[in-house]
């Protein structure tokens, strides 16, 4: 990962992460606090969750 920022609105985060390429974000699904993430989501205590993917103008 290159860079993140997290912001806050209230109850709801989004987190921006920056990768150098989309191998670097194949790597990043693949490591344990990702894992952790996806898990935590499945039982609920994430509600909403949205990837994409942006570039800069």
């Amino acid at each position: 990962m290159l860079t993140y920022r997290v912001s806050r609105f209230g109850d709801a985060f989004v987190l921006f992460e920056e990768y150098a390429d989309l191998a670097a974000v194949a790597m990043h699904r693949a490591t344990v606090p990702y894992l952790a993430y996806t898990e935590a989501q499945q039982t609920g205590l994430i509600i909403k969750r949205e990837v994409g993917f942006y570039k800069d103008i």
